[in-house]
């Protein structure tokens, strides 16, 4: 019997170690909610981490990690409002409500017309390739009549800059030797992210018939990256065939190119 007293008093030991924690760690998660003051306090760390994201780290993992800390941050202070409509606190938990809902409202607001994007923070334009620069129609329709007049080529291309930074306006001569659709495929050179990927399949896309020679043109977007902030893109022509056979690749080009800022 007294071998059983042992075996049950190690076992209550042992119990404690992890159940007392475990009460002290449910007492502590009540007390954030049954406090005010601790979901308020948590509110404006996280929206202090949410302003050094956007103005200082400005990478777009920490930036999105930062968004979901302060939704969080909110719906913690919705329900500290909840628990204090319990405890009969009813001045604190109306203010808390509508805090919450105007923070939520201002926050969802901001990052609706929130024009930044981060993707080409960091990146650094390569040095072992040679890039071009898209050109500018400086006279305006009369650069683009010329350009369309120019000597005829087969398989040239040309990439011109829009009225806005990564909108893209290009120019294919080409005969092809069977129907289908000529589009464009873009890639982040160092990273080889594929840019905009389905959108620009779309936008780019020119229907062609076989044996007709003319000069192509098509306006797009790449949306990744930011004005005044310029990376290295390979642009590639691919040709789909109408009969239904493989993609396959007509040229590619090296471009200094940056993102459309909404």
């Amino acid at each position: 019997m007294a071998s059983y007293g042992i075996v049950w008093r190690d076992f209550v030991f042992l119990a404690s170690k992890f159940y007392i924690p475990g009460l002290k760690m449910k007492k502590y998660f009540f007390d954030y909610f049954a406090k005010w003051w601790y979901s308020a306090i948590g509110f404006l760390l996280s929206f202090f981490i949410f302003i050094i994201a956007l103005t200082i780290i400005r990478r777009e993992l920490f930036f999105e990690a930062s968004i979901g800390l302060i939704t969080a941050s909110i719906l913690s202070v919705f329900i500290s409002a909840i628990v204090q409509l319990f405890k009969r606190n009813w001045l604190i938990s109306i203010v808390q409500i509508i805090a919450a809902i105007i923070i939520f409202n201002s926050l969802s607001f901001f990052l609706l017309y929130l024009s930044e994007d981060f993707y080409a923070n960091g990146l650094e334009l390569p040095t072992d390739v040679k890039l071009e620069k898209p050109i500018d129609f400086k006279n305006g329709i009369e650069d683009e009549i010329a350009l369309q007049n120019s000597r005829p080529y087969n398989l040239k291309f040309v990439l011109v800059n829009s009225f806005q930074p990564g909108i893209y306006k290009y120019y294919f001569w080409f005969k092809p030797k069977e129907k289908g659709t000529v589009y464009l495929k873009a890639f982040e050179i160092t990273q080889n992210d594929p840019l905009s990927a389905e959108r620009l399949k779309q936008r780019s896309a020119i229907k062609v018939d076989k044996g007709l020679y003319k000069v192509y043109d098509q306006e797009f977007t790449i949306y990744e990256g930011d004005w005044g902030q310029p990376y290295g893109a390979r642009i590639e022509v691919w040709f789909k065939p109408a009969s239904g056979k493989g993609d396959y690749k007509l040229l590619q080009k090296n471009y200094k190119i940056e993102g459309w800022m909404r």
